[in-house]
């Protein structure tokens, strides 16, 4: 058999199709919802205590969980018990970030509102 001799079509131009959010672009959403800035905040404390746990038992050597299986077991104690932590109240991290998303939130419309006093438009 001769490759030469076969047909050959060329590869199709038009773009892969994608879900229709992809498709949409970032700003159309779609049906897509964002989960609540709060429960992410929260998600955002519990790994940055889980990640501070895990540089804490570092320091304390072999002692908590000793043995080959130490790090995996001990990983998913620090990430455990950092989700318990932001769940049950936290370190206040995820409420320091709430009240600042607030303050900044407001302080860029009324910087909004400012600026189409002044011009005369309205944003």
């Amino acid at each position: 058999m001769n490759i030469s001799t076969l047909p050959l079509s060329p590869l199709p131009q038009a773009p892969l199709p994608l879900s229709p959010a992809a498709n949409a672009g970032p700003a159309a959403g779609a049906g897509i919802s964002a989960p609540p800035v709060d429960s992410v905040l929260k998600e955002f404390e519990g790994v940055f205590v889980s990640m501070m746990l895990k540089e804490m038992r570092k320091t304390v050597g072999k002692g908590f969980f000793g043995g080959d299986k130490a790090d995996a077991i001990g990983g998913l104690f620090d990430m455990t018990l950092g989700d318990e932590i932001s769940r049950n109240g936290g370190l206040g991290i995820a409420a320091a970030l709430s009240r600042y998303q607030e303050v900044a939130a407001t302080t860029d419309t009324n910087r909004l509102a400012n600026e189409a006093d002044e011009t005369g438009e309205t944003k």
